[in-house]
């Protein structure tokens, strides 16, 4: 049986988890489950690489992510219902604005 070692990058790589046989998305998060079957649920974070030689799983973290994944649960929502709401106009403006203010930071952080 293959189990993962389980990195973030979220600005640094971090080691998050071992022995993970189990992934899902839930929502914005992603549940890891280990072989005896403890779970650990990563906020705001998306599959980058899944390397079964190496038996390592990358996550890429960030804030950006868990709008995004919200965004687009509700968006898929209203498509199978055939409908629609304003709010998913608000979590569209939040990723945008979360966008910019991670250029911002960029742009003040280079510029110093």
């Amino acid at each position: 049986m293959c189990e993962f070692k389980v990195f973030i990058r979220d600005g640094e790589v971090r080691k998050v988890y071992d022995d993970v046989v189990y992934v899902k998305i839930n929502g914005e998060t992603i549940v890891l489950k280990d072989v005896l079957g403890i779970r650990k649920a990563i906020p705001s974070a998306i599959i980058e690489e899944v390397d079964v030689q190496s038996e390592t799983l990358k996550l890429r973290g960030g804030s950006i992510i868990g709008k995004l994944l919200v965004f687009l649960n509700r968006y898929d929502d209203l498509i199978s219902r055939g409908t629609y709401s304003g709010d998913v106009e608000r979590l569209w403006e939040d990723v945008k604005r979360e966008g910019d203010a991670m250029v911002e930071r960029l742009r003040a952080s280079t510029y110093k």
